[in-house]
């Protein structure tokens, strides 16, 4: 009867041991969401910044392109692009889908750097620019001429 007594406490002290560290765990987990989404309010991006700060993302995206970091010359070229439809500057628009389309000829989805080559035309036209309008041609010459 002793023994049984003996494994009872041995129980009991093992389930309230259990249940102590699952509050403290609860308790530190609750806080860090807390911290987490307090935090989310304070380090929010722009919604808007100036083309020339779009023309730099550009700028990098390009110089990662040419590095081939190509990971990281598409998150700056998106970027540039979110950016370029808040500020509707169609020149950037197209020279974001310009990059965008580059960078997916090179992962060879020659599919996708079509359809991003085609979208940057669209805004390309809306512009005076020829020569963006002749950099977005020739792309797409070029991925129906050489990679199909």
């Amino acid at each position: 009867n002793n023994c049984k007594k003996t494994n009872y406490n041995q129980k009991v002290l093992y389930f309230s041991t259990a249940k102590f560290f699952i509050i403290k765990m609860l308790k530190h987990i609750s806080l860090f969401l807390l911290l987490f989404y307090f935090n989310l309010g304070f380090t929010q991006v722009p919604d808007e910044i100036s083309d020339k700060e779009i023309s730099n993302l550009l700028s990098q995206s390009t110089k990662s392109l040419m590095n081939l970091d190509c990971d990281k010359s598409l998150n700056l070229a998106k970027e540039a692009l979110r950016y370029a439809h808040i500020n509707a500057n169609n020149e950037l628009i197209a020279k974001s889908y310009n990059l965008i389309g580059l960078n997916f000829e090179e992962f060879s989805d020659f599919q996708k750097a079509i359809g991003f080559y085609n979208l940057g035309l669209e805004y390309a036209n809306k512009t005076t620019n020829d020569t963006l309008k002749g950099w977005l041609e020739g792309n797409l010459g070029n991925v129906y001429c050489y990679r199909f």
